[in-house]
């Protein structure tokens, strides 16, 4: 599992926070910025809240925002939400498949996380507050069962299982036990068999053996009478033999001239070592900044493309610099291809007057054929031709009438009444001859005869359409032209560049490959800017070295002026030569102890040691002999009082062989209940063995493998003697963990936690959570941890927090800064 991304609703001091992780993420953060509630968030949305008696503490919202958030986390190549808001039992779970967002039931939680829970996680994934107690204590036994309580079920009872039946099995028999069960069941039998024997012998012996038993007994106390003179004597001899080279050691000391100087003491010592390494760290320092910098001129000569762009780069950036506005014209060119083919479209529309003779009118001429139209119009829609017909019709009335009834006069009124009608009325009707005439005539001459008249001006107005579509058709196609021809030339200014950009004849593949190549010039200059930060970086860093370095040399220089010597093997050799004479004094001072003026006046009375040895010898060789000889009075006393004993106890020789018979079938069926424990036992052992795929050999061969590494060679093995955790140096020289100083103790603490993490990184891939975990360590193990982080995280997820500043310097790695 890997943590993509935070997403935190309320947890703490932190509010509406997001935060997103790498692979190989460093968070770095003061004290106080919420590096640790970022690690209580991850867990309680993993594992659920805990309650308010615990020692992790609450982490409420001040602000009363929701008491939650949400790990965006990637489970075998697919994306999920894992949703955590504080309640009852742990709090309330969704999990969401990003993708879908289909929501999955609570139990796949189970499936990601598989048998990994807050105590397993803390024991193999999270490297924080450090029990250093709990190293010094570890057994290999401890560290094997750490690594099988996780992937077997039932794990610690059957680990008690295992514990009842070794204890059992050893109650039963154990090879080097004499309280067992089987040990004395073997003993008696031979007591029974011995028995056996000597009731076979004659009851008659019994007389001759009471005699037997006085004499050895009075033989015996005289021999030890004598055996307690010898040791009297034997005793001031074997003290003075025992301090003889303690007394001539004396004697040596005595004779020398043992005098101690000045400045040559272990102070001195330790100063001067302290400098000579200083000057070492700061030589290594200076070397390593300069290979890096001569890696990193190397790196810009030996690349051709940064060679390219160093050249070019002005001719690029200018170029880049219009890019966008191409791109926009190329974009622009595809709205003016939808644009022709719409006008091509409405062409199409009107191909009844693009196909035909029709010519255009002038606007006047338009004009005056609406107007002939309205003319030409039925009386009905138009009410100029009515008047005339209707003023000729009453003018007839009027006339009639009058002649009818009305006087001469009124007929004269009449008859002119009917002149004027009659002279309208030719008018009206010669006017609409004429309008006929006219229409006839605009016909002929703009092609028009074919149509009827009522659709003219609809013709006009279409052709008149038609020459806009065409004007704006040709307008488009040369907008089109020029912009296809300003794209090119564009195209054709990068032709400087054309061994990096695959150049064919279509406009947007160039386009975008043009692009593609700012991106990585871009690029390109991005990495020639960090670079030459870096190189600057390094320079600074070089100077001050130098700095420190002339320093250095002037107090050690200082130093060796003061001592009178030229060099520091020069002083060790002085230091050691100092150091041998206190030893010596010391010595002198403790055997001078050992000894009062008696002891002294006794051992000049010795010749030598060798004929001290040899008196010695002489009496031991007596008491040897006084002892052996009432170690033989004594075996035939005992035998003779136990044969005396067997014999006044004198069972039947039937019962006896019975109770041997009785006494082999219990041995047997108390072996038969020592196997079935042992088999047990063992059956168990292998069974977690192979739950455990064999990973105890692995946990320890890479534990093994990083603790060299961080300890930059210096130990180079992890044993166990006596079931205790021990290490072994490059010199092959072995030492207790307590014997460690406290950062190498962490440093093999962390190995043993990264060797964990990565045994079940396969099967459990749990992101693995160190905080602050190197804030012991010098620069040179703290560069090779992170190259192990570095080594781990292609395995698993890491996530380093830490307050030391110093980490910003990573440019390498991915660091989340906290406010």
């Amino acid at each position: 599992m890997k943590i993509n991304q935070l997403n935190i609703f309320g947890y703490g001091k932190l509010v509406n926070k997001k935060y997103d992780f790498n692979q190989l993420q460093i968070i770095y953060g003061l004290n106080e910025s919420g590096k640790s509630t970022i690690i209580s968030f991850i867990k309680s949305i993993l594992f659920g809240f805990l309650d308010n008696r615990s020692n992790d503490g609450h982490y409420q919202p001040k602000s009363g925002d929701r008491y939650g958030g949400q790990l965006l986390v990637s489970f075998n190549d697919e994306d999920y939400i894992i949703e955590r808001i504080y309640g009852s039992n742990g709090g309330n779970v969704k999990i969401i498949k990003s993708e879908s967002s289909e929501e999955l039931d609570e139990d796949f939680l189970k499936q990601i996380l598989g048998p990994i829970n807050r105590q397993n996680f803390d024991s193999l994934f999270y490297f924080g507050d450090l029990n250093l107690n709990e190293i010094k204590k570890m057994s290999e036994r401890e560290l094997i069962q750490r690594i099988q309580k996780i992937g077997v079920v039932g794990i610690n009872d059957w680990l008690k299982l295992n514990d009842q039946f070794e204890s059992t099995a050893k109650d039963i028999y154990k090879p080097t036990g004499k309280k067992d069960e089987l040990h004395p069941l073997f003993n008696e039998l031979d007591q029974l068999k011995l028995k056996l024997k000597e009731t076979e012998k004659d009851y008659s012996e019994y007389l001759d053996l009471k005699d037997n038993v006085r004499e050895y007994k009075k033989k015996i106390d005289e021999l030890q009478n004598q055996i307690k003179k010898i040791k009297n004597d034997l005793l001031p001899m074997n003290n003075d033999v025992n301090q003889w080279e303690n007394y001539q050691k004396l004697m040596d000391l005595n004779q020398q001239k043992l005098e101690l100087k000045d400045n040559f003491n272990s102070n001195d010592y330790d100063s001067i070592t302290k400098l000579v390494e200083q000057k070492r760290q700061i030589d290594n320092q200076i070397k390593d900044l300069n290979d890096q910098i001569i890696e990193l001129k190397n790196e810009n000569n030996s690349n051709e493309l940064l060679s390219f762009y160093a050249e070019n780069d002005n001719k690029i950036e200018s170029l880049s610099n219009q890019n966008n506005e191409i791109n926009y014209k190329n974009n622009q060119i595809k709205n003016d291809y939808d644009k022709q083919k719409q006008i091509q479209e409405k062409i199409d529309d009107l191909n009844e007057v693009e196909n035909s003779d029709i010519k255009l009118m002038n606007n006047e001429n338009l004009d005056y054929l609406i107007n002939l139209l309205k003319e030409v119009d039925d009386e009905g829609k138009n009410k100029k031709n009515i008047f005339p017909v209707s003023l000729f019709i009453i003018s007839i009335f009027i006339f009639i009438s009058g002649f009818m009834i009305f006087s001469n006069v009124f007929n004269f009124l009449s008859v002119i009444t009917l002149i004027v009608c009659g002279i309208s009325g030719y008018f009206f009707f010669n006017s609409k001859n004429n309008s006929k005439q006219e229409l006839n005539k605009i016909g002929l001459e703009y092609n028009m005869s074919d149509f009827s008249i009522y659709r003219w001006v609809e013709l006009q107005n279409k052709l008149n359409q038609l020459n806009d579509l065409k004007l704006q058709e040709q307008k488009n196609n040369d907008q089109i032209k020029n912009t296809l021809d300003e794209i090119n030339m564009y195209v054709n200014q990068w032709n400087f560049a054309k061994d990096y950009i695959d150049f064919n004849s279509d406009v947007s593949h160039n386009l975008t490959n043009i692009k593609s190549f700012i991106d990585s010039m871009k690029d390109i200059d991005k990495s020639i800017t960090n670079k030459k930060v870096k190189l600057d970086n390094y320079n600074e860093m070089l100077n001050t070295l130098y700095i420190d370095q002339k320093n250095i040399i002037q107090k050690i220089n200082q130093f060796y002026d003061v001592r009178e010597i030229k060099s520091f093997d020069e002083f060790i050799k002085r230091y050691h030569e100092q150091e041998n004479i206190k030893d010596k004094l010391q010595k002198k001072s403790e055997l001078q102890k050992l000894f009062n003026p008696d002891q002294i006046n006794r051992f000049s009375n010795y010749e030598s040691k060798d004929k001290l040895k040899e008196n010695i010898n002489q009496k031991n060789s007596n008491l040897n002999d006084l002892e052996n000889e009432i170690s033989t009075l004594n075996s035939k006393y005992a035998n003779d009082n136990a044969t005396i004993s067997n014999i006044v106890k004198n069972g039947l020789y039937s019962e006896i062989k019975q109770k041997i018979v009785n006494q082999e079938d219990e041995i047997k069926e108390t072996i038969k209940k020592w196997l079935v424990y042992k088999l047990s036992s063992d059956w168990i052992n292998k069974a977690l063995f192979n739950a455990t795929k064999g990973r105890i050999p692995m946990v320890q061969a890479n534990a093994e493998k990083y603790f060299s590494y961080l300890t930059n060679h210096k130990y180079v093995k992890i044993t166990y003697q006596k079931t205790k955790l021990k290490v072994v140096d490059s010199d092959k020289n072995t030492f207790d963990v307590q014997e460690l100083s406290k950062g190498t103790m962490i440093q093999l603490y962390l190995s043993l936690v990264f060797s964990l993490t990565l045994a079940f990184s396969d099967d459990y891939p749990m992101p693995l959570i160190i905080d602050d975990g190197f804030v012991d360590f010098d620069s040179l193990r703290t560069k090779n941890a992170f190259k192990v982080l570095k080594e781990i995280s292609e395995s698993t997820q890491v996530l380093y927090f830490t307050a030391n500043d110093q980490v910003l310097k990573y440019n390498d790695y991915h660091i989340l800064k906290l406010d």
